[in-house]
């Protein structure tokens, strides 16, 4: 009975022998997103108008002229009927004029329409993500297993010196 209360006096020491393993995990995460939008609309019109007016005047003139000349003779008394000296000679002058205009008016309009409308989307998102990890493993003996493993070599060399003084005797 007494060997077996030894044999199992030394297997508890012989278990109590494992170190402990400890281990912390720690993990922080961090996540930042900016989001920064910058949409610019840009409008252009133009409306442009070209006007071109042709006014053209033909004109065509006939000038006639007729000359027609009388003179009288003053060293001659007066004639009775009409009252006048006989006529030496005559001048008769008559100017005709004919004028013909023509008018022509031609006109040109062009017009022109121009639009553009233009989108900038300059916008940017950023994402930053930081992800910190820190791992603590702690390892050894506590207090208690160091006296445990302290005692179960105590015992074992008690036991063989028990054995040897037994084969002394």
């Amino acid at each position: 009975m007494k060997h077996l209360i030894f044999i199992l006096f030394v297997c508890i020491f012989l278990l109590s022998c494992k170190s402990r393993q400890k281990s912390i995990s720690t993990s922080e995460l961090n996540q930042e997103t900016n989001i920064s939008n910058d949409i610019s609309l840009s409008d252009y019109k133009q409306l442009s108008g070209l006007t071109d007016q042709v006014i053209k005047k033909l004109v065509n003139e006939q000038l006639n002229i007729g000359i027609k000349q009388t003179k009288y003779d003053t060293d001659k008394p007066v004639v009775e009927g009409t009252e006048k000296y006989p006529v030496i000679e005559e001048t008769e002058i008559s100017i005709n004029r004919k004028a013909d205009m023509k008018e022509t008016d031609s006109i040109h309009l062009e017009m022109n329409n121009v639009c553009a409308i233009k989108l900038d989307d300059n916008s940017d998102i950023t994402t930053k993500i930081t992800v910190k990890t820190k791992e603590k493993k702690e390892t050894g003996l506590n207090d208690w297993q160091k006296l445990l493993m302290t005692v179960g070599g105590l015992f074992i060399i008690g036991f063989f010196i028990s054995i040897i003084i037994k084969i002394k005797k």
